[in-house]
């Protein structure tokens, strides 16, 4: 048997001429498009977002980038000198439009081993809903329990809160019911705009006749460090 091959120089030469003219195309993509696209996209993003994303309801919506998925490298864009800077291929990786705040405090509840830090969005919903600080409630189960890790057994009361009948510490059923009620509870028992050395002394009555007042100077040393956090975004 004989095989006869013939080769179709007008198909060789057409698919040539298709491969040459994709490479060209992606390359000029890559190399001019794609960073030009970029460039004029992100500073009106980041425009957008500051001056109309939720403004009115004291959302901190940013656009940031990030390449894992537990935020540990977000960027926020507004850190960057919008001026100055070439966004290039950032644009077409991971970014999106967050809530720096939850990012901020996830990060910072990793970085103390905390078994909340799952939770930094409900922390900072229940706090919108309620009005508070969303730094509050984080920062007083810093002192009270070293950020949820040492609690009662299975109370998932990370905040030495008493509303028990017999007066005793409370037990929830999850971290998102223990962070959702006692948000509330604040709000309700000492107001939304709360000074924590004037709350001091009903929160915890033993420091607040303690000169050194270490509850109220704790929570407002950690409120301030989850500032750092947002800020080094």
């Amino acid at each position: 048997m004989k095989f006869s091959w013939k080769i179709q120089w007008s198909d060789v030469f057409s698919n040539c001429l298709k491969v040459a003219v994709f490479s060209i195309w992606a390359s000029f993509f890559v190399n001019i498009i794609k960073p030009y696209v970029a460039d004029f996209f992100v500073p009106k993003i980041l425009t957008y977002t500051e001056n109309h994303a939720m403004a009115s309801k004291g959302v901190d919506l940013d656009p940031v980038i990030f390449d894992s998925d537990d935020y540990s490298d977000a960027v926020a864009l507004s850190s960057l000198n919008l001026e100055n800077s070439s966004f290039g291929d950032e644009i077409y990786g991971n970014m999106a439009t967050e809530d720096t705040r939850v990012i901020a405090l996830h990060l910072f509840l990793i970085d103390y081993n905390s078994p909340m830090a799952p939770y930094a969005a409900v922390f900072v919903e229940a706090a919108d809903q309620a009005g508070l600080d969303w730094r509050l409630l984080p920062a007083i189960a810093g002192v009270e329990s070293a950020f949820g890790r040492i609690i009662p057994t299975n109370s998932y009361n990370a905040w030495g809160w008493k509303g028990a009948a017999n007066g005793d510490f409370s037990s929830f059923s999850s971290w998102e019911e223990a962070i959702r009620y006692i948000t509330a509870q604040i709000a309700i028992g000492y107001g939304t705009d709360i000074d924590v050395f004037v709350m001091e002394p009903t929160y915890c009555p033993p420091c607040g006749l303690n000169p050194a007042h270490s509850w109220a100077n704790g929570v407002s040393r950690y409120m301030n460090e989850i500032t750092l956090y947002r800020n080094s975004l």
